[in-house]
């Protein structure tokens, strides 16, 4: 079971930004599916992920939204690929939050060198090495003391 959180794309128009339902608007929600599970324990367990996807943001409102996530979490892990970059935060091993965006919008591209590709059934041609800094200043400039939260996440 995913729960999909949209945020407004930059070039959305008013009339998709209003359409969309905010975080607040799907607490009732959730707390319906809280008491549907808890008056059906003999059913199985299911996988609850909800997932923040930024891949229609410009990259530094992705990077910001990612960064309005990662401070209020307590503590998350970080992933990238060879194109996404990901956030999770593990609730239960079953209860996941996941929040997207392309790996350029949040990490910073390094040329470390060149590499040249023989010609086989291509002609010969030069890549770029590259590395990726993912490092945790990327998103981790935490609020200060009167931001910290009071949930139970801040446990």
């Amino acid at each position: 079971m995913a729960l999909e959180i949209p945020f407004p794309n930059d070039e959305a128009s008013e009339a998709a930004v209003i359409a969309q339902p905010s975080l607040g608007d799907l607490i009732p929600a959730l707390k319906e599916l809280l008491l549907w599970a808890e008056q059906h324990p003999e059913l199985p367990q299911p996988e609850v992920q909800i997932n923040f996807g930024f891949y229609g943001d410009a990259p530094e409102k992705a990077k910001q939204r990612l960064g309005q996530i990662a401070r209020a979490l307590p503590k998350s892990t970080k992933e990238y690929g060879s194109w996404s970059f990901r956030l999770e935060y593990k609730f239960h091993s079953s209860v996941v939050l996941n929040a997207r965006s392309y790996r350029e919008a949040v990490c910073t591209k390094r040329v470390v060198g060149t590499k040249v590709i023989p010609a086989y059934s291509a002609p010969e041609r030069t890549e770029e090495i590259v590395e990726w800094d993912c490092s945790d200043g990327i998103l981790s400039d935490k609020p200060k003391a009167s931001d910290e939260p009071t949930s139970a996440l801040a446990k």
